[in-house]
């Protein structure tokens, strides 16, 4: 038997770990469409194979947390980048 959850339960697990996620319940949506990730789709949810699709979102199991800085204005964060990461 499957693992199934919804999308909406997913979306608060990635919330859970990072509350400033990009990651929404139609990007969830999507990834298990394209990557053939088993869902179910009803009337009122959408139920995803969660051990799949840990398992295809991080393939290596990494469970180490990065700051990715983000990069918006160049100029700004070129300097905030070699001012952080000095060489």
């Amino acid at each position: 038997m499957k693992n199934l959850i919804t999308s909406g339960k997913l979306l608060k697990l990635f919330l859970a770990e990072d509350a400033n996620t990009i990651i929404r319940r139609p990007n969830c949506r999507k990834f298990c469409l394209n990557n053939d990730i088993f869902m179910e789709i009803h009337e009122k949810a959408w139920l995803i194979d969660i051990e799949n699709f840990m398992r295809k979102v991080n393939p290596k199991s990494m469970s180490e947390h990065y700051e990715v800085p983000r990069l918006r204005v160049l100029r700004y964060y070129v300097n905030s980048w070699n001012k952080r990461y000095k060489r």
